[in-house]
């Protein structure tokens, strides 16, 4: 303290002990008084002068506004009075200050007043929030319950067939009417005659009044337009309807009803009917009914369009079974996996089998043996190019035998342009098969008869005419000498006549050699050709070039002389009609054919022309390809020269074997 020094009385003891208390209260956080209005040492305010400021200045307890205790107070005046801290003059300051409990505890009170509040405020709100979370919960598990059953009816629909289709939806129905809560779930469809709404199936409650059976532009007019035009309609009351909804006012004002709504059944952007439902329960949400019977409406549409569909496709079908049956070919079909799935009437009857024997790949058991490596790949690379096939094959009968069929396959696609497989038809050929071989024999033995007569030809002109002639030109070379000089003209005459008759031996010999080659027979078909080929070129001045590339030393006679007659013709057209000076022909050996090209540098023709078809040459040529089981190709254009490609296969062929056979047996019976 400053000044003299005085006892502590006991008033000093208790301010000192109370201000030690609510500074310990201040630090520990407990107190919310400000400290300064605790303990403060006086100080002299602005206007007193320093020499005063070192007086001591008696304490003066407040109690928020006035004095108690009647404490002194010394104060320029001198005097006693009571005062407030805000009547204090300016520059003064509190020493000490004893407070009243309520001011004292003002704060406690204030703060634990708000606690209170506040702790009431949290627990509204988490009641607030429980309410609102078991509502949550309870319209989840609405929502769950509601997924759940969509979820099995998108799987009982997905595997529903047409059949029970009708049966599928009058369960739905019942079940969401249950769900829901309506009094009446009704389906109705759209009559394809009059574009009405037709009750198709209902669920009710016991005792609930039927709806319409039938809803038109009539009865409902707004109602059915906007059921058309795909919209959603639900009221309340008729009040709530349009002016221009009078006939459905009228209508629902028959109803008991308090809720009453309709939801379009749409598929690909057409109408095909509407969910009609009815609801007098209270606290019914119809936002939330509409909203679900969207989604079910959709699938229920789905499902309708399905029926349609395949009921569409079951009279196609039925239209398609009726036609492939009745018509006189043999029809199948297959799907994108390269298996048969369909086989009319007439197949079946055909093979003597049941349907499932020949769905699959169950058809292939009656392919002839030969012919069916070569069926399968026919079919398989055709398939998996996708591009039409023919071929010829030898399918078993019901008798046990087989008949030849010719098979005609075409791809499948959708209007999108989808791969659905392959459609067929087969027709049996075997009557023209076996007029074809009856052909073909004949054939055969005419161009064995025509070589055998060529043969005869050749060797009586060279044995019997040839010799013939010789020897006169012999007699006339004797005769010539015998003749005196002086008949001179005599002489030359028949000097002539000698040279006249040579001339005519060499000719009929080289028509021996032509109509019958003995080199062929000798030393074989390249060096016979090649041979012919010098000669050709010598006696008309034409350059032909001769190659043979990879050629078997082993070719069957047949063959070669299929090849010989095909060069001689050949080369016999070139000097007559071609013109040309130069030509190539060439032999090319592979592992499979022969197969002999022959080019010409001259005028060339039209192959197409009737002139050019009539000819026996190139008609010669086919035929002696055919029955050894090779092709033919002739390439020629006007002034551009002229190509014939020949091919034979190596590997003896059905038609080689025959005409062979047929051969033989003609040579026998002309021995007999």
């Amino acid at each position: 303290m400053m000044g003299s020094i005085r006892r502590w009385s006991f008033q000093d003891r208790q301010r000192v002990t109370t201000s030690l208390l609510f500074m310990a209260l201040r630090l520990f956080g407990f107190a919310v008084v400000p400290l300064t209005s605790v303990v403060c040492h006086a100080t002299a305010g602005p206007n007193v002068k320093a020499s005063q400021a070192l007086e001591p200045k008696r304490v003066v307890l407040i109690y928020e506004g006035e004095i108690s205790l009647a404490a002194e107070r010394t104060v320029d005046a001198g005097i006693r009075s009571v005062l407030s801290v805000s009547a204090l003059a300016a520059g003064s300051s509190v020493k000490f200050a004893v407070l009243t409990l309520g001011s004292l505890y003002k704060r406690w009170i204030v703060g634990g007043a708000a606690f209170a509040l506040l702790q009431t405020a949290f627990l509204t709100f988490l009641l607030a929030q429980r309410r609102r979370r078991r509502r949550a919960e309870l319209l989840l598990g609405l929502e769950l319950r509601f997924e759940s059953f969509m979820a099995n009816l998108s799987a009982t629909f997905a595997n529903v067939s047409a059949s029970q289709t009708n049966t599928e939806i009058a369960n739905t129905l019942e079940k969401l009417r249950e769900f829901l809560g309506l009094d009446r779930l009704s389906l109705y469809e759209v009559s394809q005659d009059d574009g009405q709404f037709v009750l198709s199936r209902v669920a009710s409650l016991e005792g609930s009044p039927p709806g319409p059976p039938s809803v038109g532009r009539e009865e409902l007019p707004w109602i059915v337009s906007q059921l058309m035009k795909g919209g959603d309609w639900i009221t309340r009351c008729p009040e709530n309807l349009p002016i221009n909804a009078g006939a459905e006012q009228a209508f629902l004002g028959l109803q008991n009803d308090k809720v009453a709504g309709f939801v379009p059944l749409r598929a690909v952007s057409h109408t095909l009917g509407c969910l009609a439902f009815m609801c007098s329960r209270e606290g019914a949400r119809p936002d939330t009914v509409v909203q679900r019977l969207r989604v079910v409406a959709e699938i229920i549409a789905n499902a309708l369009v399905r029926k349609q569909f395949e009921r569409g496709l079951g009279e196609s079908q039925q239209r398609f079974q009726l036609l492939a049956d009745s018509a006189p070919i043999m029809i199948w079909m297959s799907e994108p996996n390269k298996l048969c799935s369909f086989f009319n009437k007439q197949w079946l009857e055909f093979t003597g089998r049941a349907l499932d024997q020949e769905l699959g790949n169950g058809w292939l058991e009656g392919v002839h043996p030969e012919d069916f490596r070569q069926c399968l790949n026919t079919y398989s690379s055709s398939f998996e190019a996708r591009v039409p096939f023919t071929m010829e094959f030898r399918l078993r009968r019901a008798n046990g035998e087989y008949g030849w069929i010719f098979d005609s396959g075409v791809p499948r696609y959708t209007p999108a342009g989808e791969f659905m497989g392959y459609i067929g038809s087969c027709t049996d050929i075997t009557d023209r098969m076996q007029a074809e071989q009856g052909i073909l024999d004949l054939s055969g033995r005419l161009i064995f008869a025509q070589e055998e007569e060529r043969c005869r030809i050749a060797r009586e002109l060279h044995d019997d005419f040839s010799q013939r002639l010789a020897l006169l030109a012999i007699q006339l070379d004797q005769v010539s000498q015998s003749l005196p000089h002086t008949a001179r003209a005599t002489v030359e005459r028949l000097h002539l006549m000698w040279e006249k008759t040579t001339e005519l031996s060499a000719d009929i010999h080289r028509l021996s050699h032509q109509l019958h080659s003995s080199k062929l027979h000798h030393v074989g078909l390249l060096a016979a050709a090649k041979s012919l080929c010098e000669e050709t070129g010598e006696r008309h001045g034409i350059q032909i070039e001769f190659i043979d590339r990879r050629v078997p030393e082993e070719i069957p006679p047949d063959m070669g002389l299929c090849f010989f007659r095909i060069v001689q013709e050949a080369l016999s057209n070139i000097v007559r009609h071609s013109g040309a000076k130069q030509a190539h022909v060439e032999f090319v050996g592979t592992p499979s054919h022969l197969r002999l090209r022959i080019v010409d540098a001259g005028v060339g023709f039209d192959p197409s022309s009737r002139a050019s078809r009539g000819g026996l040459g190139l008609a010669s040529m086919r035929e002696r390809l055919r029955l050894l089981g090779g092709t033919i190709s002739l390439c020629s254009h006007p002034m551009e020269g002229t190509e014939i490609v020949a091919e034979v296969p190596l590997t003896p062929t059905d038609l080689q074997r025959q005409f062979v056979q047929t051969a033989s047996q003609h040579a026998v019976g002309g021995l007999s």
